[in-house]
């Protein structure tokens, strides 16, 4: 049985107890936060308590890797396949998994049994609409790390959201992301019906030899000889990308849909193994796709879709005992378009606005020194220490205020009981809040926050011991409270 961390079962307790009044929820983690092994948790315990349960993915790489997780769990799995006969259905079966158009395609097959929860991965897609529609009444829980699209709000009533990559960074389970950006005119992009650029558009602006040049250039200068992924606008464009890398001396193979089976896997082993560098692809692997040691990642595209962006990019946010951080070399400006990989994002479950938007995205700016890609406020460069300073131009722009309060726009308006710890910590560097009165919202919260704050403090164990004895003295009179207001609402408190 794999123990699950502390985020993950706070994710399947307000889950559970979203159920009280909602019928579909959908859960919010980002890439790398094992999505996967929390929902495979859920299948579980449903199962343990005689509940019937449909899981459902939309590729084949999802599909075999929610397996892989359940697994762990020792419950058998009845695989929907083209193999699958209303005979052969075990009534004993509870947990059933399958890609959802086969699935739709022979729904009929199932009609006797009666699922007691349906689990969708990559939620955010149209793909399981009609599933919902067959099943009106079930209860369905939807898991994405990105919870945009045009129909979210129809089918989900409630949204659960326990983490976000920048305290998922804080705690050490992904790799801070160093980005850099090609700067370049994409005035030429055309846009489909879904808001997305055209492929048309992107490949005729991506497939030139002033690009090819850039980004091999920009590979070996910033990433040489580091295990590199590469998204690419089609399958003609990543075979021309490979054999780019390729003429510049850099052993680089393209993989795509096209791609045999068998030379397919070979080529991902040999990847992961180290024997070339560069494995160039069109979006097959921007979600399902799993090898730690990836150390970069290459935008050779640009896409106005947020979810390919955050999906792309944490390919390689991975942790190792060797890996604290991955770079991104975006050829797209897609940093520009999206923000920064690390930032919280303000999801919400409603209706799309009819202007696109960057979903609450912080407006970024490059380092002068290194270039790295930085958040607007941003004073220091965490890369190389380089130190901005406030232009004239910034102060006519009121930047000045935040010299005073500098604190991210995500955090004004929220509780301190809703806040994360790096967000409380951030408050008490600012000097909104008193050390001693953090301090107290950590013990209200129990041991763990208690270490793991002490952690990113670097303080000693002979404070956390001190704040555990006074734990247990508060608990026995009665618990530990504090002043909970709204960050906004706050002038200085103290204790």
């Amino acid at each position: 049985m794999i123990q699950l961390r502390p985020y993950q079962e706070k994710a399947i307790n307000e889950v559970r107890e979203a159920y009280r009044t909602h019928k579909r929820i959908l859960l919010v983690m980002p890439t790398g936060a094992g999505k996967s092994l929390t929902f495979s948790q859920i299948c579980a315990s449903a199962a343990s308590k005689g509940k019937k349960v449909l899981c459902l993915s939309d590729r084949s790489e999802i599909f075999e890797q929610n397996i892989k997780a359940v697994s762990t769990h020792e419950i058998a799995v009845y695989r929907i396949d083209a193999k699958s006969k209303s005979s052969n259905i075990p009534e004993q079966a509870m947990l059933f998994f399958g890609m959802v158009e086969t699935f739709k395609r022979r729904s009929d097959l199932f009609d006797k049994v009666k699922f007691d929860l349906i689990i969708v991965d990559e939620a955010h897609k149209n793909a399981y609409n009609k599933v919902f529609e067959l099943y009106p009444d079930t209860k369905a829980l939807g898991c994405t790390g990105t919870p945009v699209g045009k129909n979210l709000f129809k089918y989900y009533t409630h949204m659960v959201s326990s983490i976000e990559i920048p305290e998922l960074i804080q705690l050490g389970y992904l790799s801070n992301c160093r980005g850099y950006e090609s700067q370049d005119d994409f005035s030429d992009l055309q846009t489909d019906n879904s808001g997305e650029f055209t492929d048309q558009s992107n490949y005729k602006h991506f497939s030139n030899t002033k690009i090819y040049d850039g980004v091999i250039d920009g590979w070996l200068e910033k990433a040489k000889d580091k295990r590199t992924i590469v998204f690419c606008v089609n399958i003609s464009h990543a075979e021309e990308t490979a054999k780019a890398f390729t003429a510049a001396g850099i052993k680089a193979f393209a993989i795509s849909s096209d791609t045999d089976e068998t030379k397919r896997d070979y080529l991902l082993k040999e990847h992961r193994s180290g024997a070339f560098p560069v494995l160039v692809n069109a979006n097959i692997f921007i979600a399902g796709y799993d090898d730690p040691n990836i150390e970069c990642v290459v935008f050779n595209r640009a896409t106005n879709s947020i979810t390919v962006w955050l999906q792309g990019c944490g390919r390689g946010s991975r942790v190792t005992p060797t890996k604290k951080e991955f770079l991104v070399l975006d050829y797209g400006g897609n940093f520009t378009r999206h923000g920064l990989w690390a930032e919280n994002r303000n999801w919400k479950l409603e209706p799309p606005k009819k202007k696109r938007n960057t979903l609450g995205a912080a407006p970024v700016k490059s380092c002068k020194a290194c270039t790295a890609m930085l958040s607007m406020q941003t004073k220091e460069c965490p890369y190389c220490g380089y130190i901005f300073l406030v232009t004239e131009a910034e102060l006519k722009r009121g930047v000045l205020v935040e010299l005073t309060n500098n604190i991210r726009t995500s955090i004004p308006g929220k509780y301190l009981s809703q806040c994360t710890i790096p967000e409380l910590i951030e408050l008490e560097n600012v000097k909104q809040i008193n050390a001693k009165h953090v301090w107290r919202i950590m013990r209200s919260r129990g041991a763990m926050a208690i270490g793991e704050y002490a952690r990113i403090k670097k303080y000693r164990d002979e404070w956390i011991l001190r704040q555990l004895e006074s734990l247990e003295f508060e608990l026995r009179e009665g618990g530990v409270t504090f002043a909970d207001k709204k960050i906004n609402e706050i002038e200085f408190l103290t204790a």
